[in-house]
């Protein structure tokens, strides 16, 4: 069986409280590790960062939509691709989550309510539209029963 010091890495940049790890007492738990820790240092960037995708949830863009509307200063081409992410993340509920395969969560879809209306998209006939945003039938007129459902409104914790 593997030794736990063999199995340890310690970065430099960890406090040594936090680089203390469980002992692997399973050869196949020790065999995992010592691959997760062989792929990490693979992708590590001679200078020690990482550079990966960042994958988000709608609240981010979400957010940033309703940012550059506070400010006063709305980039249309960046505005456009928030939309179309915010659509593609809608659920069939009509609502958005906060984790990927996760439940319909009220925070994240009034976030996305809010900030497609201030996109301008429109509920027109299931139909909305603004902006140049791609066309998504229904994803504002099913989301505003979600969000104005009695009881929704007063259960959010953002804006």
């Amino acid at each position: 069986m593997p030794e736990f010091s063999r199995n340890l890495i310690a970065l430099p940049s960890a406090r040594p409280e936090i680089s203390e790890s469980y002992p692997a007492n399973d050869e196949e738990i020790a065999h995992a590790m010592t691959r997760a820790q062989e792929n990490l240092l693979r992708q590590q960037k001679p200078d020690g960062h990482w550079c990966g995708e960042l994958i988000v949830d709608s609240t981010l863009c979400s957010d940033y939509i309703l940012f550059m509307h506070w400010c006063g200063e709305v980039d249309a081409p960046l505005q456009r691709r928030c939309v179309r992410h915010i659509l593609r993340r809608q659920l069939p509920d009509g609502g958005w989550n906060i984790y990927h395969g996760g439940p319909s969560e009220i925070n994240a879809s009034a976030k996305a309510y809010f900030a497609l209306k201030l996109a301008a998209l429109e509920i027109s006939a299931g139909n909305p539209r603004g902006n140049g945003a791609p066309a998504t039938v229904g994803a504002l007129s099913h989301l505003q029963d979600v969000v104005v459902e009695p009881g929704h409104a007063n259960t959010t914790g953002d804006y």
